[in-house]
């Protein structure tokens, strides 16, 4: 089964990336991010696993994590197929990768090398699966939401 871990924006980073999404969904682009009832949130991993004992791990790391402050300082892109804001690279989130990953990672198979401490680029998808030929108008939307 897969798992994400994942880090939820508070409401005005969650407004501002369903902004985001509005406006793309207003521009014609359809995707599921922003179809149906996805929550805006920044993966600290993604895990493979085949028994219940992640779940309760992830609850008692998630219990005694402090909370982490993220400001997303630009958008980015990974190729011309997903568009994304990015926090700034603080200590405290790259920290909070590094303990997660310790904690739960021998726990489970770590389904994709880029969640890795030291790999890792935190981001908050906006725009996923964008059709050939649409990159450079999705991400004008982007950056003029």
């Amino acid at each position: 089964m897969g798992w994400a871990v994942i880090l939820l924006p508070d409401d005005r980073g969650d407004g501002a990336a369903r902004r985001v999404w509005s406006a793309m969904y207003n521009a014609g682009f359809r995707s599921r991010l922003f179809e149906g009832d996805n929550r805006p949130h920044v993966s600290l991993t993604v895990l493979e696993t085949q028994d219940g004992t992640l779940d309760a791990a992830a609850r008692a790391f998630a219990a005694e994590t402090q909370p982490v402050s993220i400001l997303f300082a630009a958008a980015g892109s990974f190729g011309e197929d997903v568009i994304y804001l990015s926090p700034e690279p603080t200590a405290a989130l790259h920290r909070m990768n590094r303990e997660m990953t310790a904690r739960l990672g021998p726990l489970a198979t770590l389904a994709d090398r880029h969640y890795l401490p030291g790999e890792w680029q935190p981001h908050l998808t906006v725009a996923f699966h964008i059709p050939e030929g649409q990159f450079t108008r999705a991400w004008r939307t982007v950056r003029e939401s």
